[in-house]
């Protein structure tokens, strides 16, 4: 009985194989269109990233500008800088 299990292990096994291959060719379209998806998604998460870690650089380099103004004590830069900045 031992030789008959092994015996129909591979043929099981390479016909599971051989079905998904049908399987993947009949649904090739979806298959790459949801490969298209995923690889989409994964570029705009990074360029979301992205975006955001240069507007937070941004954002403190408006802030130690507006510290080094207050910090100089030039009340008129000050002001001129405000409206600067409030555009």
């Amino acid at each position: 009985m031992a030789k008959t299990d092994s015996a129909v292990a591979p043929f099981v096994a390479d016909e599971k194989g051989e079905s998904f291959m049908e399987w993947v060719r009949a649904n090739s379209n979806k298959l790459s269109i949801a490969a298209l998806v995923v690889v989409a998604a994964v570029a705009a998460g990074m360029l979301w990233k992205a975006s955001a870690e240069k507007k937070e650089v941004r954002a403190s380099q408006a802030l130690s500008a507006a510290q080094n103004v207050v910090m100089s004590g030039n009340a008129a830069h000050t002001a001129s800088w405000t409206l600067t900045m409030l555009g």
